[in-house]
């Protein structure tokens, strides 16, 4: 980036102007991608989610093709935990703004058969710049039956869903 002394003496220029430069516009003309690397200041480590529902026939293996078996499928509970980290924390972003999932590592450690209550806890751990890293837990009505971590990342919705229509076309 620029020194120090480089950004005041542009700023001193402006103490001669008649009437005041808009800084805000002035800054970006000089440091284009500082909004890049910016930590968002409002997501902070503990922040907590929490999501439920009742285990239905189309969240079992059998019927999703993960298994054979009529229990709470282990894509359906990662499913649920990626739903419970992003929706606690799509309040506190600013407009435009979406998060993707980019990383999980789940144990998924007991069966849970069709009826019964299941949900999800997770907690903000870390926050560096856009990535964001999540403690999760999974539970059934009788305790445990996933753990681990799920990192996110801050994107900008309309710019991501651009790039990915592009990789689209770079297939044909």
């Amino acid at each position: 980036m620029y020194p120090k002394e480089n950004s005041q003496h542009v700023l001193a220029v402006f103490f001669f102007l008649k009437q005041p430069p808009n800084l805000s516009q002035t800054f970006q003309t000089f440091f284009p991608y500082q909004h890049i690397n910016k930590p968002i200041p409002m997501i902070t480590p503990g922040i907590k989610g929490h999501l439920e529902q009742t285990v239905t026939d189309e969240v079992c293996a059998d019927r999703i093709g993960s298994g054979l078996v009529k229990v709470f499928a282990t894509p359906m509970m990662i499913a649920l935990i990626e739903q419970t980290c992003n929706e606690s924390i799509t309040p506190l972003l600013e407009a435009g703004q979406g998060t993707v999932g980019t990383h999980i590592d789940v144990s998924h450690c007991a069966a849970t058969p069709v009826g019964m209550r299941v949900w999800c806890d997770s907690t903000l751990v870390e926050v560096d710049r856009r990535r964001l890293l999540f403690k999760v837990a999974a539970y059934d009505e009788c305790g445990l039956i996933g753990e681990g971590t799920h990192e996110r990342f801050i994107i900008d919705s309309a710019k991501f869903q651009a790039k990915t229509e592009e990789k689209k076309k770079s297939a044909d």
